[in-house]
């Protein structure tokens, strides 16, 4: 393709796409009324070179907390895991009581020793894997550097590309963003790692036909520290996902004081919330799920109705006292329950 001989042109639209997060790739599909993607075929790059890019293992997270969100439960997944060659990390099943397993595989097989990086090894065994996917998220930090590309994404499901580190630059960036508008994905070109649980959130929400997230960046200096966050619902709304993501295993985050309120009334509360208005109107109950993850937590809201929803987040720990934390949060509104 000519395009690959513009590398100047390549940084230019690699610079814009890190102001949105990310390059939005086939506007035809995206006009077209959104099927939920019930199949969902990760592939990580676990290279030699993961060790540097991705110490922290933020690709393992952020992939535990797609297993962990209550909307996945009954959805189908399977991973693998590529660098010289290609192997299955886990087998395509449905997440539900598979999730420990398959999480399990993820802390013993991502380890960033598989080699050098070889995208054709990645497709062929996700192709072998689970040929029935429906949506592909392909993680990489490197360009393909295993002879010449065949092109395997084609003819294959949508597929989300996350690239970090050297990644992006050149023609291995429009290699990448080709990856996405050819199967109908999107390309988000990451400065670093940091950013890994958020994204893969966000591509979720796709999947889930979930409106765009509301992202909350905030950051807190001590434990103990709180923000306060809300956001409006509409009629058609039954749910919210919430999700908190940071770096650093050491630092944790929560969720607390979840209120749905209605001008000045609190109509519908969290079992936490103490209300002084209870005696005088009677206020629903939100039902709250959480699943905490050692650098995220997803929380699920159902039961909520037309009105603003309001949280605190909470600092319950921080590593290193007088170090700043970054917390992302994302809330997607879904009209399922």
């Amino acid at each position: 393709m000519h395009a690959f001989k513009r590398p100047m042109i390549a940084a230019a639209v690699a610079a814009a796409a890190l102001a949105a997060g990310a390059i939005q790739i086939g506007s035809a599909a995206a006009a077209t009324a959104c099927t939920p993607r019930n199949n969902v075929e990760v592939i990580l790059d676990d290279s030699g070179s993961m060790a540097g890019f991705d110490f922290d293992r933020l690709r393992v997270a952020g992939t535990k907390l797609l297993l962990d969100k209550p909307a996945n439960q009954k959805k189908t997944f399977g991973a693998v895991q590529f660098g010289t060659d290609a192997t299955t990390v886990f087998a395509p099943g449905v997440v539900g009581t598979n999730a420990t397993a398959m999480k399990a595989a993820l802390d013993a097989q991502i380890q960033a020793d598989d080699g050098s990086t070889n995208y054709n090894a990645a497709f062929d065994k996700a192709r072998l894997d689970n040929p029935n996917a429906t949506a592909r998220i392909f993680l990489t930090d490197g360009g393909h550097n295993s002879g010449d590309y065949l092109n395997g994404h084609q003819g294959g499901p949508r597929t989300d590309v996350i690239g970090f580190g050297s990644s992006t630059a050149g023609p291995d960036g429009l290699r990448l963003q080709a990856i996405a508008k050819d199967t109908g994905g999107n390309y988000y070109p990451q400065t670093d790692s940091s950013t890994l649980q958020s994204i893969m959130n966000e591509i979720d929400s796709i999947y889930n036909c979930q409106a765009a997230p509301t992202v909350f960046k905030d950051t807190f200096n001590a434990a103990g520290q709180t923000k306060s966050h809300s956001i409006n619902i509409g009629g058609s709304t039954r749910s919210v996902d919430i999700v908190l993501s940071w770096v650093g295993t050491t630092n944790v985050f929560e969720i607390t004081k979840l209120r749905l309120v209605r001008g000045k009334r609190t109509i519908a509360k969290g079992s936490s919330v103490v209300d002084s208005r209870r005696k005088r109107a009677k206020v629903r109950k939100l039902k709250v799920t959480r699943k905490q993850g050692t650098t995220f937590l997803t929380v699920k809201v159902t039961r909520v109705k037309r009105g603003k929803l309001k949280f605190k987040l909470r600092a319950k720990q921080l590593g290193v006292p007088g170090l700043p934390v970054a917390l992302t949060t994302q809330a997607s509104k879904s009209r399922s329950r």
